[in-house]
């Protein structure tokens, strides 16, 4: 229903100090979860870029599963 994409940087070092994001398969469920789906999403706010991050995601990690790409951005399926 989810995943993990690992965090990122070009040192080892502090990527290591980084968290990981985890990512719901849907951006209505997130907000579901969240009981934010009364709230409008006005552009330019943070959590409108937090859900549009998270459907980029869900995207991309759906196409790279259905046409058996080899793209890999650290996913970890739970």
């Amino acid at each position: 229903m989810g995943f993990h994409v690992e965090a990122y940087h070009g040192s080892v070092r502090k990527q290591l100090r980084q968290a990981s994001k985890f990512y719901l398969f849907d951006v209505g469920v997130a907000r579901a979860i969240g009981q934010w789906l009364n709230v409008p999403l006005v552009p330019g706010t943070s959590y409108y870029g937090e859900l549009f991050e998270n459907l980029v995601v869900a995207e991309f990690q759906a196409r790279s599963s259905y046409e058996a790409l080899p793209w890999e951005m650290g996913l970890t399926a739970l």
